[in-house]
């Protein structure tokens, strides 16, 4: 029976060696398929780092892009009232030479009519001083003519009338006087 034993041990020991195989490849698959999973939680977890590293950036990006687009919003605002504010400036300039014509206009249009009243009442003062000249004039003739009218032809009495206004449809005016002698 030793024979038996040994072979029995034998196989004993072959197959205590072959489990301890067997465990020791499972214990290695095992190992194996923990190092897959644990490489695979690590690629995982690279790759959701990765992916929040590019959500990161993009909404930093984003917001970038925000803030440049709220910064040319604001240059464009600021450059829009400073244009607004030069046109209002203009406005005012262009009102005040306006309003600068109009008052030199006035100036002047009410300096033209004090020149034109002034003319006005030399023309009246040298018309008043011609009528009464030659009010006395024709004062001093009738004197003369008075005193000579016996000597008078009858034209010369029609003229005489004529000029003191004596005959109703002539009325006394400013006439030039001076005409040919008429022959009798």
């Amino acid at each position: 029976m030793t024979l038996t034993e040994e072979k029995q041990k034998r196989r004993e020991e072959q197959e205590q060696e072959e489990n301890r195989r067997k465990e020791e490849e499972q214990k290695k698959q095992e190992k194996q398929k923990q190092d897959d999973e644990v490489r695979q939680k690590e690629a995982e977890q690279k790759r959701k780092e990765k992916q929040e590293q590019e959500e990161i950036r993009r909404k930093e990006d984003e917001r970038k892009k925000q803030e440049t687009q709220k910064q040319e919003e604001e240059n464009r605002r600021k450059e829009a009232e400073r244009k607004k504010q030069e046109k209002q400036k203009q406005v005012e300039e262009e009102e005040q030479k306006r309003r600068e014509k109009h008052k030199q206009d006035e100036e002047i249009r009410i300096k033209e009519e004090e020149l034109r009243r002034q003319e006005e009442a030399e023309i009246k003062r040298l018309a008043e001083e011609t009528r009464s000249k030659e009010a006395e004039l024709m004062r001093l003739q009738e004197g003369e003519n008075l005193q000579s009218e016996q000597f008078y032809t009858a034209s010369e009495r029609a003229d005489k009338l004529l000029r003191r206004g004596g005959m109703p449809l002539f009325p006394a005016g400013r006439r030039e006087w001076e005409k040919e002698e008429i022959e009798n």
